[in-house]
């Protein structure tokens, strides 16, 4: 799972709740000890936990148009997918950090302008289901805007289809390793926290 990051006044308002979620409106102050305790506390003053995750890559759970993108990408000879995330309150998003490929890597930027002459430059339906597209939209645009849908369906594969939303925010990434079908969230290093 990814980087959680909390502040202790969500924590203090979630001890005011008993084990059955109703509200005690007292503050259990043992609970927001303990868990203040048990999370780590960042440079920014927030606190923090990492939770790992990997699951398989479920081709039969992607939509039509991420499989044609995933078909588009194994014809590239991709080989692992750099994912990113991001989310918090009631959103969550997921970005292409790089396509590793057999001869080399691949940019978002990269992948829309090599994608637009092919059958994801006909893909009008991508950027309605985000909903910020009309039928005017770019080849270009067109082929990105699939290739985010991929990225948003793998990402509520590993993180669930709520990723991103809560009274939290969090950050992280995952690679999407194409050769051994699998999602495997990568835990934050000092570099890449």
């Amino acid at each position: 799972m990814p980087k959680f990051f909390y502040d202790e006044e969500t924590l203090r308002e979630w001890a005011t709740y008993s084990q059955d979620g109703e509200e005690e409106g007292e503050v259990n102050e043992a609970e927001v000890t303990a868990e203040v305790a048990r999370l780590k506390r960042e440079s920014d003053g927030r606190l923090s936990e990492y939770q790992s995750a990997q699951c398989a890559l479920n081709q039969d759970k992607l939509s039509a148009t991420s499989r044609l993108v995933l078909q588009e990408l194994r014809d590239l000879k991709a080989t692992q997918l750099w994912i990113g995330y991001d989310g918090g309150g009631d959103e969550g998003f997921a970005h292409l950090d790089a396509v590793k490929t057999t001869s080399g890597h691949f940019s978002m930027a990269q992948l829309c302008d090599k994608f637009q002459h092919g059958p994801l430059g006909d893909t009008p339906e991508a950027g309605r289901i985000f909903g910020w597209r009309d039928q005017n939209a770019t080849r270009s645009e067109q082929a990105c805007d699939a290739i985010s849908w991929l990225l948003y369906e793998l990402a509520f594969q590993l993180l669930g289809e709520g990723f991103g939303t809560g009274e939290f925010s969090l950050d992280g990434a995952f690679v999407a390793d194409l050769e051994t079908g699998t999602l495997t969230d990568i835990a934050p290093t000092t570099e890449n926290n």
